[in-house]
């Protein structure tokens, strides 16, 4: 029993299919059409689609991104001009073509999508159903197709705290016999990159295992490093990303905005402290704590290369996303074939290990940017050890 890894695919997809195809971190990707236009997904390599998953990406139907302009099921596309009321009158046919398109480009499996709403609306299910469910439903079944369904399932943090309202989603997604898993999307407001709520991450972690429970595989979108805690789970897909919007999801991401804005500065993954490291700090360390560098920096060549260039590498070149890449997939496979409770003790070796660094990082007075490092290691032990003992991983 284990867990497999996809490629969150967003701006610069050629560095996720570069790390699929010549370094092997993950077994597919998850396409998304607001970065990628309809065109670049057809040329991708057969083999590539046909391990992959395209997410139409519905979550904001009126959204003014280029990209979708090119598709022709999107609902702003479809309506020319996105309304409620008009998108109901072309909703079957839209469905129809987004199924034909998955279909067509011979995807894994077939990815309903999602509005997403923030608010738990008494007719929550209803909407969906009449927006997407209902119509992808007709489309698929008229296909004739026999590929796995998943339903994009985009939720905030109320909504799976919320018991009865968790209990909804449950019996509505079941209700569906089509359906054989879940595309599952949560959003945190945080001021911080990593979560720091162990509440949340053990009711996140909780609800997951009661989808896995009612028979449907789960596919978990947008996770940052708190995939590795997510690894507990099997037969689940986890995904890493590149840029933080693929890591982190934000409905922000699909609105059109053609400001300039300031780049981030670079960071780097440590495996470590398995979290991103401002490149300037981790230097720092290297220079100041030779040993915590050794136990925290897995050496690789992308990494390597920009640790040892003239100047420090831009946020926006691939040497510091495909260290991470690869990073990250070494400590996956480290998980893989081992028992979950087994991985709930490994991952607990290596908090207690990340969290002997940072006391030393901090020791030495090496202040990391409170926004992407340093805090989260307590809560993400408690949820692990919390959720563990819930889910009967250990006693």
């Amino acid at each position: 029993m284990s867990f497999y890894v996809f490629h969150q695919a967003g701006h610069n997809a050629t560095w996720s299919v570069d790390s699929l195809e010549k370094d092997h971190t993950a077994q597919g990707l998850i396409i998304s059409p607001v970065h990628q236009s309809a065109d670049s997904v057809k040329r991708l390599k057969a083999k590539i689609r046909e391990c992959s998953l395209f997410d139409p990406q519905f979550y904001l139907p009126n959204s003014q991104k280029n990209k979708f302009k090119q598709y022709s099921f999107f609902p702003e596309t479809a309506t020319d001009g996105f309304s409620t009321i008009d998108y109901s009158a072309v909703a079957d046919h839209a469905a129809t073509e987004c199924v034909k398109f998955q279909i067509e480009q011979n995807f894994a499996a077939i990815v309903i999508p999602t509005r997403y709403l923030d608010q738990m609306y008494p007719d929550y299910r209803e909407r969906q159903d009449a927006f997407t469910v209902a119509p992808f439903v007709k489309a698929i079944n008229s296909s004739g197709s026999k590929k796995a369904v998943f339903l994009t399932l985009a939720v905030t943090p109320h909504m799976i705290e919320a018991g009865a309202f968790r209990t909804q989603l449950l019996n509505w997604i079941t209700s569906y016999p089509e359906i054989t898993g879940v595309y599952l999307i949560t959003t945190l407001e945080r001021p911080t990159k990593q979560i720091q709520s162990d509440a949340f991450l053990v009711e996140k972690m909780t609800f997951i295992q009661e989808l896995q429970n009612s028979g449907m595989d789960v596919v978990l979108g947008y996770l940052n490093t708190e995939s590795l805690l997510m690894t507990v789970f099997d037969n689940a897909t986890l995904t890493i990303g590149t840029f933080d919007n693929t890591r982190i999801f934000s409905i922000d991401k699909f609105v059109a905005n053609d400001e300039d804005k300031r780049g981030p500065r670079p960071r780097i993954y440590l495996n470590g402290l398995m979290n991103w490291v401002r490149f300037d700090q981790a230097k720092a360390i290297r220079d100041a704590l030779p040993k915590v560098w050794a136990e925290i920096y897995e050496e690789t060549d992308y990494g390597n290369g920009a640790l040892t260039a003239p100047t420090d590498p831009h946020f926006s070149q691939a040497p510091l996303y495909k260290h991470h890449h690869v990073a990250i997939s070494r400590q996956f496979d480290a998980l893989k074939g081992i028992t979950a409770s087994d991985r709930v003790e490994l991952l607990n070796e290596w908090l207690d290990s990340a969290s002997a660094a940072y006391r030393s990082i901090s020791k030495a007075g090496i202040e990391l940017d409170p926004h992407g490092a340093g805090t989260h290691i307590t809560p993400w032990s408690k949820a692990l050890n919390k959720f563990a003992k819930l889910g009967g991983l250990i006693s």
